[in-house]
């Protein structure tokens, strides 16, 4: 019986033996993992993960165009983001009457011009040969269609200026209507309204530029049959000839007029300055903006730096260059060093999230610390920092 009870405690004795060293293995790991997860959670303060972000406003009053980016899209640098318009209708109105108007007065011009041609042909009948009269009459009658053919192509030009900024509106609004009919907001007849008259419009544009591109031609060979009767008749006297001079100057005006008509533009395309995601829309298309009224923010996907605030007290022991340690407290937990890369000049009011007292404000010191992508911070995240 004694015998069996000495066996009995041996058998302890030896499982006890064995499980000794695996205990403190155990035990070795767990303060490993304690000291692990105690070193990535101790920090001495907080601050915000912060990236590129772009706030677009309203240079002016006006309306959105168009919005043809949605809230979250990832966006590419110069893609367009928003389009607003700052002139209203009825300046742009203005500028096509005037410009009609300018050109009614070249054309008046013309015609005057054309009659004291006529009347001064004829005074020279009498001193003159006719074979030099006939000369002086056809030299004179191709000058004529040159510029009636000039002022033909700024005719066409007039208007598809406007025909252009029109048929831009109506596919700006029919594209508004499509995601209104899509939403079940109104009813189909209106979006095939607009469509009609965008198609008709289009089929207007087309066959002016045509008409544009044959007077252009047409234009182009008169000044070469002019150019060559000149040099086979030879030098022709300016004096019995009415000078043109003071016509082709208001033409020339005309048509710098035009060009300078056809250079604006009464829409304000806002392009993405950089790789970004949308992270806020402020406005829809057709809603009518004021001035440094917020459109859209654009933020960068990554983090580039962090901004810590460093109590009062405390901001004199800082310097440049000074080591830290970011410690991310989301998944998964890392830990990096960087350094301080700038430091405010002044102190200033912390973020509300920072304040331990919501009810009581906070004053520090900025820092700003970079951060490597690695380190995979979301923007406004929390961060922690050890080492200052």
């Amino acid at each position: 019986m004694n015998s069996d009870r000495k066996n009995i405690s041996k058998r302890r004795g030896h499982i006890l033996a064995g499980l000794l060293p695996v205990l403190v293995w155990l035990a070795a790991l767990a303060a490993v993992c304690y000291l692990f997860v105690a070193r990535h959670g101790r920090f001495s303060m907080v601050g915000i993960a912060g990236s590129q972000t772009c706030v677009f406003t309203a240079p002016d009053s006006g309306w959105v165009v168009s919005v043809p980016v949605h809230l979250y899209q990832t966006v590419r640098r110069g893609q367009p983001l928003a389009v607003l318009r700052m002139m209203p209708p009825a300046e742009v109105e203005r500028s096509r009457v005037q410009l009609e108007a300018e050109k009614a007065a070249a054309l008046t011009e013309l015609e005057y011009r054309k009659l004291q041609a006529e009347q001064m042909i004829r005074q020279l009948a009498a001193g003159q040969s006719r074979e030099r009269l006939e000369q002086l009459y056809r030299e004179h009658q191709m000058a004529l269609d040159a510029e009636r053919t000039r002022l033909l192509i700024l005719e066409i030009q007039t208007r598809l200026e406007p025909a252009r900024i029109q048929l831009k509106d109506l596919e700006n609004e029919q594209r508004v209507l499509e995601d209104l009919l899509a939403k079940k907001a109104i009813e189909p007849y209106e979006l095939q309204k607009v469509r009609v008259q965008a198609e008709a419009l289009a089929v207007q544009i087309a066959q002016d530029q045509q008409r544009l591109e044959q007077a252009r031609q047409d234009y182009q060979m008169l000044q070469e049959r002019l150019e060559a009767f000149r040099a086979s008749a030879g030098s022709v006297s300016p004096e019995p000839m009415l000078s043109l001079e003071p016509l082709r100057r208001a033409i020339v005006q005309q048509e710098k007029r035009l060009e300078d008509l056809s250079a604006l533009h009464f829409d304000v395309v806002l392009e993405a300055p950089f790789d970004g995601i949308v992270a806020a829309v402020g406005c829809t298309a057709g809603q009518t903006v004021s001035r440094d009224m917020p459109i859209l923010t654009l933020v960068a996907p990554s983090v580039d730096f962090v901004t810590a605030w460093i109590p009062q007290e405390q901001s004199g022991s800082l310097a440049l260059h000074q080591p830290v340690e970011l410690i991310k407290t989301s998944s998964p937990r890392k830990v990096l060093r960087s350094e301080v890369a700038e430091i405010g000049p002044m102190v200033e009011l912390m973020p509300e999230r920072l304040w331990k007292n919501p009810s009581v404000p906070e004053w520090g010191r900025p820092v700003r610390i970079p951060v490597h992508p690695d380190m995979q911070l979301l923007p406004n995240e929390l961060v922690g920092i050890r080492g200052i």
